[in-house]
């Protein structure tokens, strides 16, 4: 999930992902990133099913997301990504019998 979400953000930001000789402070921010995925992931005991279909809303929103800023865009994305995947997969719909 990290590294899906820094590829999206690098995507809009027009940094390549690929390149491996990233500035110290890029790779802080990375360590910083994953921590925070790992912490989210275990706090919210997120199932696995969620975290796939997260992925697949990360990958299929590079064709359509705009990030204005690089500040936070790697929370912001992932998160986004996560509440909609656990809304899809979580979502009851409720009758009016």
């Amino acid at each position: 999930i990290v590294e899906e979400t820094i590829a999206t953000v690098d995507h809009f930001l027009g940094l390549l992902a690929i390149s491996r000789g990233r500035s110290s402070t890029r790779t802080h921010k990375e360590k910083h990133f994953s921590k925070f995925v790992q912490r989210i992931l275990q706090t919210a005991e997120v199932s696995n099913t969620d975290i796939l279909v997260t992925l697949i809303y990360l990958r299929r929103a590079r064709a359509h997301l705009s990030v204005d800023t690089e500040e936070w865009a790697l929370h912001r994305v992932f998160l986004g990504a996560l509440l909609l995947a656990h809304k899809y997969t979580n979502d009851s719909t409720l009758r009016n019998i």
